[in-house]
């Protein structure tokens, strides 16, 4: 009896320990997409993923053109969510390998890389000090200039048209699977992280007033792919730098000079904080002038700088075009498209600051890239409207239209003279002490955190940054 008792105890102990022991392994085992609910704030690894990382996504957007979704599918995908054994261990989220330049920190796993025998052997990973210096890098890999050969032409794809930066990346060859860019289109359409490919977090219009409670980054909106910011009551340009951590008179540069550092700019008026462009990249090719506007304001609105715009247009610096004149946005005039001027009478003296802020009709809207560009148009001039090509290919020159009312012609008013804007006086460039460096031309924050072996974030600290912008010239603190 006793040793069928003690025979009936051993079983049931044994089924304990059997049941226990399979319970710790199935649970041990994560699916792609349930945990949880004591590991995850949504019950989903890539919701949490997205919650987690979509803010560093955004700011790589806006900083360095990549859109916010496909790096976060990419994350996704290459860092499993996080979890992958490089994630963990090298806070490395995009698959990143040494590559010849790297002199930062390391990491080995067995990956793709084979020997001379044909067998597997460890392959070298970056690894980084926290998972936003792998956001940061991902985006210098891609634009890195030594690589624009084969990564270059994403740039010249909408930021908004993931399937073809997805199918882009593939056969840019960033991967080796065949269903990379089926496996990024996926994600994006599944977890909808198209949405954050807009920019801006707030609909920011022309002339809108921003309210104070909107924070810097969130008042940034786009023209000609420039951001540009509109302004609140009683701020200054030098308000504007301060607050974007720029120098006040590269501020008003980057604005040929509408206003002074100093002055008070009419409210809701767009103040450009990066070089504008050089010419007009929508579809759009003319601006028909309206009342009074002068170069200046058209310069403003479409984001191109004004010395370009006048030369496009064969124009000298006072030069102001007569009402419904076409201006061209992007190309040359030729030497027969003569631009009609106002009259002498009609022409205010020449000035470098326009009279309020510069005012939109609701068409204008356009030019902030949350919006479908549509060209300006005038129903008897016809426009050429094709997309601008996006393989380094010229547009075809714009038709000239055939004017069924030709203007009485009438004598030009003579250029009259221009006042150059008073330049600096040039300094003498003062050595840079120890622990310091000095900014020249092709240097980023990350380029100079691995001369100095330090860290971007380490870096900002020192100098008290809010982004990642530097400029020629300054002087960072490096130790």
């Amino acid at each position: 009896m006793k040793q069928h008792l003690f025979f009936l105890l051993s079983v049931l102990l044994f089924a304990a320990c059997s049941t226990s022991r399979n319970s710790r392994s199935s649970s041990s085992v994560l699916t792609p997409r349930a945990v949880t609910s004591s590991t995850s704030g949504t019950g989903d690894i890539q919701l949490d993923y997205v919650q987690q990382y979509k803010n560093v996504a955004l700011s790589e957007m806006q900083r360095a053109g990549i859109p916010a979704s496909i790096t976060l599918a990419q994350g996704i995908l290459e860092s499993a969510s996080g979890r992958s054994e490089l994630a963990s261990n090298a806070n490395n989220h995009f698959g990143i390998k040494c590559a010849g330049d790297w002199t930062g920190k390391t990491f080995y796993k067995k990956d793709d890389d084979r020997g001379a025998d044909g067998q597997l052997i460890e392959s070298c990973f970056r690894k980084y000090n926290d998972p936003q210096e792998s956001f940061f890098d991902h985006s210098e890999f891609l634009r890195d200039p030594r690589k624009s050969n084969r990564y270059g032409f994403l740039f010249n794809l909408d930021k908004r048209d993931y399937k073809s930066w997805a199918r882009g990346l593939q056969s840019s060859g960033y991967a080796t699977s065949q269903i990379y860019a089926d496996q990024l289109i996926d994600l994006i359409e599944r977890l909808r992280l198209f949405e954050y490919d807009q920019p801006g977090v707030v609909d920011i219009k022309p002339g809108e007033i921003i309210p104070e409670s909107v924070p810097p980054q969130n008042r940034i909106g786009r023209v000609n792919d420039v951001k540009v910011v509109n302004t609140r009551p009683g701020e200054t340009v030098a308000d504007i730098a301060r607050i974007y951590n720029l120098q006040a008179d590269k501020v008003a540069d980057y604005n040929d000079r509408a206003y002074t550092p100093a002055e008070y700019v009419p409210p809701g008026s767009r103040i450009f904080i990066q070089k504008k462009q050089k010419s007009w990249h929508g579809q759009a090719t003319h601006h028909f002038v309206k009342e009074g506007q002068t170069m200046l304001e058209i310069s403003q609105l479409y984001g191109i700088r004004l010395d370009n715009l006048l030369k496009c247009n064969n124009m000298q610096p006072g030069q102001e075009p007569a009402a419904d004149e076409k201006i061209r946005l992007r190309g040359k005039r030729s030497s027969n498209e003569t631009v009609h001027l106002r009259d002498a009478a009609s022409t205010p003296k020449p000035t470098t600051q326009p009279s309020g802020p510069v005012t939109m009709t609701p068409d204008d809207d356009v030019l902030f890239e949350d919006k479908p560009q549509t060209p300006t148009t005038k129903p008897s001039d016809p426009v050429f409207t094709g997309k601008p090509a996006t393989t380094g290919v010229p547009l075809p020159p714009d038709p000239v239209p055939a004017n069924p009312n030709p203007p009485t012609p009438t004598t030009q008013p003579q250029p009259q003279p221009n006042t150059p804007t008073p330049q600096p006086a040039p300094t003498t460039q003062q050595p840079v002490p120890s622990g310091y460096h000095l900014v020249v031309k092709g240097d980023t924050l990350y380029n100079i955190s691995k001369r100095y072996s330090t860290t971007v974030a380490k870096l900002k600290e020192l100098n008290n940054l809010r982004s990642d912008y530097i400029q020629i010239g300054q002087t960072l603190r490096v130790r």
